[in-house]
């Protein structure tokens, strides 16, 4: 895969990915257009490694819609396991496919952003793209 960036003024003006049909491709592209606004969905596979717990916690995330947030007590409670809300945190820090395991949808009860393994600039940018598109 090739990228290809243009500058103007030192800033970034254009990115665009030109590559050979296949599956990173897909990726890529998907990728790309999550973050413009045009896909609120990623449909490329993946395989969870991780525990029973976190898998389960990842796919709960995985069911969060577009521009819509939970709470770790929510996500506790959709995995039947009501009182394990930090150990949700735990399970979601450890997220290996951020954006695809969308962990960032994820917050505190108080409404506060929470933490990310991205980092919380990260998350809350990728929200304020989704509340862009969707809120």
């Amino acid at each position: 895969m090739d990228v290809y960036v243009e500058y103007e003024n030192g800033y970034v003006t254009s990115i665009d990915l030109e590559c050979a049909e296949g599956t990173h491709c897909q990726v890529s592209r998907q990728i790309w257009a999550y973050l413009n606004g045009e896909r609120k969905t990623l449909d490329f596979p993946v395989f969870m490694k991780g525990t029973a717990f976190q898998k389960a916690v990842w796919r709960a995330a995985m069911t969060i819609p577009y521009g819509q947030t939970r709470t770790y007590r929510e996500i506790a409670h959709m995995i039947g396991n009501k009182n394990a809300y930090r150990a949700v945190g735990s399970a979601l820090g450890k997220n290996p496919l951020l954006i695809k395991v969308p962990c960032h949808r994820i917050i505190k009860s108080d409404g506060s952003i929470g933490g990310f393994s991205g980092n919380v600039h990260l998350k809350k940018r990728l929200l304020e793209i989704e509340c862009q598109h969707a809120c």
